[in-house]
């Protein structure tokens, strides 16, 4: 594969576990080296910012991708105010909007 696979994580505001199945395809991609480029927003920054008040299995979770090399995170900055004092689990990469939208209508992408 020569494009990479490109990735926009959304989240949910639900409490249900549905960040399982983007951490899975996350995980399966880049354990069988598929190159891929990866963007966060909405409630999905939660999942790589998490609250550092809250234990949060979600982010034990993502953070042990970190093992498998994935190239930074696209997230549209800038970052907002409630989440800048965090820590992220993964390396996140923020980029002027202007930069984002372009990085949106780029090439097909896959919304998790």
């Amino acid at each position: 594969m020569s494009t990479p696979m490109r990735i926009l994580l959304l989240g949910s505001d639900r409490s249900d576990p549905d960040w399982r199945s983007s951490f899975d395809l996350l995980q399966a991609a880049a354990a069988l080296d598929v190159p891929m480029e990866i963007g966060v927003a909405g409630a999905a920054l939660d999942w790589l910012l998490p609250d550092p008040a809250v234990s949060c299995v979600i982010a034990r979770a993502f953070s042990s991708l970190a093992l498998l090399d994935l190239a930074p995170i696209l997230a549209r900055g800038p970052c907002p105010d409630a989440l800048c004092t965090r820590q992220p689990v993964l390396p996140l990469r923020w980029i002027d909007p202007p930069v984002w939208r372009a990085w949106l209508r780029q090439a097909d992408l896959q919304v998790w």
